[in-house]
């Protein structure tokens, strides 16, 4: 499993969902929620190809925002909670 999409596309995938519910007259606040579902065994990849985990639950509620904007630094915590299904505390700088 590769980090970098997760941490690229979940706030995209946010955002996007924001702007299919505006046309509609639906606002904020935001909430977020998300799990993920039958990852255990697997590791994630860094960039120089160093495998972290294994993942040690087969599936995990990563948590939920609440926000007024929700921006890519609101979903912030789901990613740090995704990083942590693979043992990792503090989730390192990953190049965009």
């Amino acid at each position: 499993m590769f980090p970098k999409k997760v941490v690229d596309y979940l706030p995209g995938a946010v955002i996007s969902a924001i702007a299919r519910l505006r046309p509609h007259g639906i606002e904020g606040p935001w909430i977020v929620m998300a799990s993920v579902e039958g990852v255990q065994g697997f590791q994630m990849v860094l960039g120089d190809g160093y495998p972290v985990g294994p993942a040690w639950r087969n599936s995990a509620y990563l948590g939920e925002v609440v926000d007024d904007a929700m921006g890519e630094q609101a979903v912030q915590p789901l990613i740090e909670s995704f990083w942590r299904l693979f043992g990792v505390d503090k989730p390192p700088k990953l190049e965009r």
